[in-house]
C-alpha cells in the first residue's frame, strides 16, 4: 500500500520554515504531527490523551526519554490506537506519550498553532518514507503484512 500526504510548512507564511508537518487522524480525530527524522519514536502529547481517547499506561521498566530540551522525560505508552495517515490505516498503533508542552509553548510564542505529536524514524523507516519538499508530499509505502505487524506493542509484556 502506498499513500501520499500533503506536507504543511510551519510556520505557513513561507518566509521562514521551522518544521514540516502532516495532518493525520488519531482515533478518528484530526491531529497535526511534525515529521522528525531525528526522533527515534513516533510520539503523541500526553496532555491530549483524554481528548483523543488514549489509554495512558506507564512503562513498567520506568524507562525515560531524552530530548526536547530536557535531560529526562516521563514516558508513558498508549496502545491499540486507530491511526490514519493518508490512505494508510493502522488499527493497533502504539504511541510513546510525552509531554510536548515545551514545543507547543514555543509555537504559541511564534503565533503557530499546536501540534499533537511527532512522527519519528520508527514509522518513517517501516513505511519507507520519502519527502518531496518541492511538491510538498510525504510518501509512505508499506505492505499489508507490515501494516498488520506494525506497532502492536503489548504493554502487559513490557
Amino acid at each position: 500500500m502506498k499513500t501520499e500526504i500533503q506536507i504543511l510548512f510551519i510556520p505557513e507564511d513561507g518566509d521562514f520554515v521551522s518544521h514540516i508537518a502532516v495532518q493525520v487522524e488519531v482515533n478518528g480525530k484530526p491531529a497535526r504531527m511534525i515529521i522528525d527524522t531525528g526522533a527515534s519514536n513516533t510520539v503523541f502529547d500526553v496532555n491530549m490523551a483524554d481528548e483523543y481517547d488514549l489509554l495512558v499506561k506507564s512503562i513498567p521498566s520506568g524507562e525515560k526519554a531524552v530530548g526536547l530540551g530536557s535531560s529526562q522525560l516521563e514516558t508513558n505508552m498508549a496502545a491499540k490506537v486507530s491511526f490514519k495517515a493518508g490512505e494508510m490505516e493502522f488499527n493497533k498503533f502504539s504511541f510513546v506519550l510525552l509531554d510536548l508542552e515545551i514545543i507547543n509553548d514555543t509555537f504559541k510564542k511564534m503565533g503557530i498553532g499546536r501540534i499533537e505529536g511527532i512522527i519519528g524514524t520508527d514509522l518513517l523507516l517501516m513505511c519507507k518514507a520519502t519527502i518531496n519538499y518541492r511538491k510538498k508530499i510525504l510518501t509512505l509505502s508499506c505492505t499489508k503484512k507490515q501494516l498488520q505487524k506494525a506497532f502492536k506493542l503489548d504493554l502487559n509484556k513490557i
